[in-house]
């Protein structure tokens, strides 16, 4: 799973503070297998989880947001070289 949620958490990057719906997010991780929409949902629910304990393990979960349109990082938070 921590594949997975390097994934997102670089398509989130990717986004450049962008909030990305779950339906967008579920295309890209899982390719556009349609048949499997709500266990892929259960899946990412579960990926979006751990990247907040991954973050707040770092003292960073201030990163990750979760909107009611989708999920986004603040890249304000974020130093960029």
């Amino acid at each position: 799973a921590r594949r997975k949620t390097i994934q997102l958490f670089s398509l989130l990057l990717e986004r450049n503070g962008q909030v990305m719906t779950t339906d967008e997010l579920c295309e890209l991780l899982w390719e556009h297998k349609t048949d499997l929409i709500y266990k892929n949902r259960q899946y990412l629910y579960a990926l979006t989880n751990d990247l907040g304990n991954a973050l707040k393990e770092h003292n960073a979960s201030a990163v990750f947001i979760k909107t009611a349109e989708g999920y986004t990082l603040d890249m304000s938070q974020i130093e960029k070289e």
